[in-house]
This record gives C-alpha cells, sequence and structure tokens, in this order.
C-alpha cells in the first residue's frame, strides 16, 4: 500500500508574537485538506515570554469565517478545556514537530499567543499525506 509522499500544505510567519492570539498558518485548499496527516515543522523564539501557546481551528463552512477551535476533553471530570500546546524553556530548543490526523473540515489555521513578555516569533511549515 502506497500512501503517497507528504505535500507542504502551506506556511507562515509571525516574528512579532505578543500577549493576542495572531495567525501563524491559513490553509484552505480543498485539495490539500483531503489528506488524513498533519506533520507541524515549528521554528520559534520565546523572546520575553516565558511561554507560546499554540491553537489550531478548523472552518466548518465552504468560504465561511467562524473558526472552531480543536479542544480537548478533560476524562478527570468530562468538560471540554482549551488545548493549547505550550512552548516553553522545557520545550526542544529552537523547533520542535508536531503531528495529529487531519479531522473533517474546510480550512485549517494555527495561531499563537505569547505569555508574560513580548518579541516572541514562530515560523511554521505544514506538510500534509494521507496514512
Amino acid at each position: 500500500m502506497d500512501y503517497g509522499r507528504p505535500i507542504i500544505a502551506g506556511s507562515g510567519v509571525n516574528a512579532d508574537i505578543d500577549t493576542s492570539e495572531e495567525d501563524v498558518v491559513i490553509i484552505t485548499d480543498l485539495n490539500l485538506l483531503s489528506k488524513s496527516q498533519f506533520t507541524i515543522f515549528i521554528d520559534y523564539v520565546l523572546g520575553t515570554h516565558t511561554s507560546i501557546q499554540l491553537r489550531f481551528y478548523y472552518l466548518p463552512q465552504l468560504g465561511g469565517t467562524d473558526w472552531y477551535q480543536v479542544p480537548k476533553k478533560n476524562i478527570a471530570d468530562g468538560t471540554i478545556d482549551d488545548n493549547p500546546h505550550i512552548i516553553d524553556a522545557y520545550s526542544p530548543a529552537d523547533s520542535m514537530v508536531i503531528e495529529f490526523p487531519i479531522g473533517a473540515c474546510y480550512g485549517f489555521k494555527m495561531t499563537a499567543d505569547g505569555v508574560g513578555g513580548t518579541n516572541g516569533s514562530i515560523t511554521a511549515k505544514v506538510f500534509i499525506k494521507n496514512n
């Protein structure tokens, strides 16, 4: 069985991550979103932040503008919780990879916001393939 080669679905840079949530990468090409797996290569600089939070969103409507966050279910109490990927001083130095399956959607977006400082930066390259 051949799942094919990965394709670069999108990339983005936000060179001035402050404490407000800001877009880093947006993908709305439906041909790319028909695959099943994301691999996101991330280069980062914390700046004076103690951490940077990455969040992922899906777009449920073709041409829509209302993005829906991908949360997590807290298995201890059953609540649906915010699910940021946290980059901090304990994260791999300067770069990392995040992988996850793609949900059914018309768009994908990754955002970032800093905690406790200024001048963070994120560079992301999103690869996509079938698994």
